[in-house]
């Protein structure tokens, strides 16, 4: 159900804040890194390190756009580090960041059943993802600057807000 998604949906984002509250960064966030235990409770299975990005990437589920056409990039796990190696070519965003876009692409899967490519180019699978929740993912995936998420607690924010429009009539919280 839609319900069961969102909040999903709402704990991976939880467990990938904790994971940057200690200190690392994910940056291999997709479908085969996620399990899911009995009672909905995802589990973020680890990611090799270093995390390469740049030199044509064209995997946009995986790579921001603005990391592709970089010269190859090889992002560590350490997320102090990762923003280090970001900054040192001009990215001027935290790694953080990275996490949050790969969560969008996620987000596109996990409602609209579909790719980063076939949602920004395709108006049907773009309805397919209830309205509030389009939000989400446009902002996560950042396309536009100016309202692009760039950490866990801006995505859970926003997500909360959708999840309380679709989800939350009761004044209680679906999670």
């Amino acid at each position: 159900s839609l319900a069961d998604r969102a909040r999903l949906f709402r704990r991976l984002v939880v467990a990938v804040q904790s994971l940057h509250d200690r200190g690392r960064l994910h940056a291999s966030i997709d479908a085969a890194h996620v399990l899911v235990r009995p009672g909905v409770e995802p589990v973020l299975v680890p990611a090799s390190s270093p995390r390469q990005f740049g030199a044509g990437c064209s995997d946009l589920d995986s790579c921001p756009p603005d990391l592709a056409d970089v010269a190859t990039l090889d992002v560590p796990d350490n997320l102090e580090a990762a923003s280090a190696v970001l900054a040192g070519r001009g990215i001027r965003y935290p790694a953080t960041r990275i996490d949050v876009y790969q969560l969008g692409a996620l987000l596109c899967r996990l409602f609209g059943g579909e790719t980063v490519v076939a949602y920004m180019y395709d108006a049907e699978v773009k309805q397919r993802i209830p309205a509030p929740f389009r939000s989400v993912v446009d902002r996560a995936l950042g396309h536009e600057s100016a309202t692009r998420l760039t950490d866990c607690g801006q995505l859970l924010e926003v997500l909360d807000g959708a999840i309380g429009q679709v989800v939350g009539s009761a004044g209680a919280q679906p999670w």
